[in-house]
């Protein structure tokens, strides 16, 4: 793979990512449902800046924040207007009211900021205060949220893509099933286009575009369920990654696999299209013909990758590729590679003929860490679990790892029983001495260390600033699962 050099959009990214650090939008959803249609894009790219400098634990706001032109600036707004543009927005968003529905669906105003904001002399900073209405949904907030990095939303160019997007951030779903008529209302358009053709040229793919192109949190593709003639229900199709990725460096990787993407191929015996391709984790992403059914194939590292799309579309390659384990880049020497797949053949045969019929190692790639494989008498490798024989491609990727790490064979390793917390999110009570009272925080699990003998301490990790420590208390395993069974937190999504 080659690192380029930067282009000069690469290197405009790089600025905003630089400039937007460590921004992240977190408000509540029933705020996100609320009608914004009078505002342009430009308005909510620096309402949502605003709201980025909000410390959603605290339960009173700031006496005022402050944003600069920098930031705007970073949003994407035209620099030439900048400051007209931002004084007509604070002017908008200071003296408009927002249309929303209390639970009992009683219709309500909000506003959202005073019409206070003040440019200091001689300072490149806008100051400005929240209308008090904004508490109930930008302030104490225990669940039901959505939070997403500012960077990831400041190259909209549509606001409706930016409605769109939290509307999918707001649910922790990879498929979606929606009604168009529940879509329509949630990005302002109940009243407009009444053809659905319409309404897809025009709002759905021009957005999904937008939101594929200039995210790296989301990626969306979608298909439609008819009734007789017309289109009813859109169902979404997610893919979400890691928002922590995203303000990490540019690199522009090239790869030649570009010309698969789209391409038919036949996959356990049934026809698939290649949807995309993650190079940095290795996975091949594959949707069945005529159906929304998903197969990603994860791969250990790029030279397996790269056997399988060989596998796939043997004809787009011009070379064979042999089953066996890639050799390392150094031993390009044809006696080399001939001896090293010899060597891996002996090693599976010797090793099957050792191991029929008893138990081969646990905690396998793919398999979750108690799954024990072991070898039948015909020499497959079976799940114990589910008395079921594993795939070819489950059982190739099982023999590279044992091939690479040999200790492992005929291992049973123990397995942690603390580890199924790992991941889990739960709520701790804190003394806040800024504020003399007790407050709760969200924390999530990241690792529970074993000090002693059924003597365990959590590592915790604050949902919010990403702050990272570990419990002052050790706890055993009994406590453990009692504490964090009465302390457990489940965000709550609408």
């Amino acid at each position: 793979m080659a690192i380029k050099k930067l282009s000069k959009e690469q290197r405009w990214l790089e600025e905003q990512k630089k400039i937007l650090r460590n921004k992240v939008v977190i408000q509540k959803n029933d705020f996100i449902k609320g009608n914004t249609s009078i505002f342009s894009i430009e308005d909510l790219k620096i309402f949502k800046l605003i709201i980025s400098k909000v410390k959603s634990q605290e339960t009173l706001f700031d006496e005022f924040y402050e944003i600069t032109t920098d930031e705007i600036k970073a949003l994407n707004i035209n620099e030439t207007h900048l400051h007209k543009v931002t004084v007509n927005s604070l002017k908008k968003l200071a003296n408009t009211y927002v249309r929303m529905e209390d639970k009992d669906g009683t219709p309500k105003e909000v506003g959202l900021i005073r019409n206070e904001f003040k440019f200091p002399k001689y300072s490149r900073k806008i100051i400005i205060q929240f209308n008090d209405d904004m508490k109930e949904y930008l302030l104490a907030i225990k669940g039901n949220y959505t939070k997403y990095s500012l960077i990831d939303i400041v190259n909209f160019k549509l606001k409706h893509t930016l409605k769109l997007y939290e509307f999918l951030k707001s649910v922790n779903l990879n498929v979606m099933k929606v009604k168009v008529e529940t879509l329509k209302k949630e990005l302002d358009l109940t009243d407009k286009y009444p053809k659905f053709f319409e309404f897809k040229r025009r709002v759905l793919e021009p957005c999904i575009e937008e939101i594929n192109e200039k995210t790296e949190s989301l990626n969306v593709s979608y298909t439609l369920i008819k009734e007789g003639r017309d289109v009813t229900i859109i169902i979404f199709h997610i893919q979400r990654f890691d928002t922590k990725d995203i303000l990490k460096s540019t690199k522009v990787i090239e790869h030649d696999y570009k010309h698969l993407i789209g391409l038919d191929c036949i996959y356990f015996d049934k026809y698939y299209t290649l949807e995309d391709l993650d190079l940095e984790k290795n996975v091949i992403f594959l949707r069945e013909k005529g159906s929304d059914n998903y197969s990603n194939i994860m791969t250990s590292d790029k030279a397996q990758l790269e056997n399988t799309l060989r596998s796939l579309y043997k004809e787009k390659f011009d070379d064979v590729v042999i089953d066996v384990p890639v050799v390392d880049e150094d031993e390009n020497d044809e006696l080399a590679q001939l001896d090293k797949i010899k060597d891996f053949k002996k090693f599976k045969e010797k090793t099957i003929e050792e191991y029929k019929n008893k138990e081969l190692l646990n905690n396998a790639p793919n398999f979750i860490e108690d799954t024990i494989i072991v070898v039948n008498d015909l020499g497959l490798l079976v799940n114990s679990k589910t008395d079921k024989i594993i795939t070819k491609e489950e059982a190739y990727e099982i023999w590279i790892y044992l091939f690479k790490n040999r200790d492992k064979i005929g291992v049973i390793e123990k397995v942690s029983p603390v580890k199924k917390f790992i991941g889990k999110n739960i709520i701790v009570e804190r003394f806040v001495e800024s504020r003399g009272i007790k407050d709760k925080f969200i924390y999530e699990i990241i690792d529970i260390l074993q000090e002693e003998e059924n003597q365990f301490r959590m590592v915790l990790e604050d949902i919010y600033d990403n702050k990272v420590e570990k419990a002052k208390t050790l706890l055993t395993y009994e406590q453990l699962e009692k504490y964090i069974i009465q302390n457990k937190y489940e965000e709550k999504k609408y």
